[in-house]
């Protein structure tokens, strides 16, 4: 049956018809008392009521979970530090990433104003 010429599928697709003509012919009537006992042992469904939900929770899937909550903070944050830090101080981004000898960068406009003495 197997050849060297013979591609794996048809000789797949033999297997599988091989197996389907020695498959057992089951009798009708016992697969319907087999269907019947299956229905008397199967317990009932039971419908579970869904609490409710806060409006904080529908808010939540509102906006499509978890994740995508996750992207709105850091997308708000980001925008709150880019409004904070004023973009004439990422000059030092620029620098980090084209000059290779530089070494150190601020990113908060007046870093010292922290450890003023009063």
């Amino acid at each position: 049956m197997t050849k060297r010429d013979e591609s794996p599928e048809l000789e797949l697709d033999a297997l599988f018809a091989e197996a389907k003509a020695a498959r057992p012919v089951v009798d009708e009537r016992l697969t319907v008392r087999i269907i019947e006992d299956a229905a008397v042992v199967q317990p009932a469904p039971v419908v579970v009521a869904r609490p409710s939900q806060g409006p904080l929770a529908r808010l939540l899937e509102l906006l499509g979970g978890w994740p995508a909550v996750g992207g709105l903070v850091t997308a708000a944050a980001t925008g709150i530090y880019i409004g904070f830090a004023q973009p004439s101080l990422l000059t030092g981004v620029e620098e980090a990433v084209t000059d290779p000898s530089f070494t150190t960068s601020s990113f908060l406009p007046g870093d010292d104003m922290f450890f003023e003495e009063g």
